[in-house]
């Protein structure tokens, strides 16, 4: 396992099964009708999230990381199927105004979708499917533009805690390696509103840990190609990926 807490050594497997069983019984819902037509976005949407859930808690539980590369790439493509535009976006107000960005924890699973295809050097094909979203959602945060390694201009500034702290004021030319350390030690604090921030505590009574990795602290350390050696050691940091990102670089 790369998890540091402790944990049973079936956890992760008894996870997997659990979200397997709430991924294929979504699926078969969807297929003998059991949800009206407005409700399937939703569902999609869920069958997602479980699915991305249920790849971290593979990488967590220490999946070869080739396998795990092509798990992602499946993942994407259940991604495409079930990130509806609605359902994503942030929105507020009476009558609701939906803004052109995404809501605080759709936000994460972009930039954590964006991250993973730069350490495991996914192929195009896949990031541009990620960029479709982006570019149909209208999205212009700097973080996720960068990360998709796409021109969009105007560019807005990063949206949301702790994604602003990868800047080195507000200029994301001056990230360092002193920068990406300071921001892995703040990381799980400022990460608290978040959903998942709170999983580790339930690991003794149901199964919804699945991890707590940094991605986009190591994403980043690649694309300014970065010494980690200061701070790979830190528990939230994947270090491996990086690794494997080094060790297999497409041409």
């Amino acid at each position: 396992m790369r998890v540091k807490v402790f944990i049973t050594k079936n956890y992760f497997s008894q996870f997997e099964e659990e979200k397997n069983i709430l991924i294929s019984k979504a699926f078969v819902d969807i297929e003998t009708g059991v949800y009206t037509s407005d409700k399937i976005p939703v569902v999609k949407y869920m069958i997602f999230k479980n699915s991305l859930e249920k790849f971290i808690s593979q990488y967590s539980a220490g999946l070869n990381l080739n396998e795990l590369k092509s798990e992602y790439e499946k993942l994407v493509n259940i991604m495409v199927e079930g990130w509806d535009e609605y359902l994503v976006k942030f929105k507020m107000g009476r009558p609701q105004i939906v803004y052109n960005q995404y809501s605080l924890n759709e936000y994460c699973y972009m930039v954590w979708m964006l991250s993973f295809s730069i350490l495991l050097n996914i192929e195009q094909t896949y990031k541009d499917k990620l960029i479709s979203l982006i570019k149909r959602d209208k999205i212009s945060d700097e973080l996720i533009i960068k990360l998709a390694n796409i021109d969009i201009f105007p560019i807005s500034k990063c949206t949301y805690k702790p994604f602003k702290d990868l800047f080195a004021g507000n200029d994301f030319l001056k990230i360092d390696e002193k920068l990406i350390k300071k921001y892995l030690i703040n990381w799980d604090k400022n990460t608290k509103l978040l959903q998942w921030h709170k999983y580790k505590d339930s690991i003794a009574k149901s199964s919804y840990y699945f991890g707590t990795w940094c991605f986009e602290a190591a994403a980043v350390a690649i694309i300014y190609n970065l010494d980690d050696s200061n701070f790979r050691s830190i528990e939230y940091y994947p270090s491996d990926l990086v690794d494997f990102f080094k060790s297999n670089q497409l041409d």
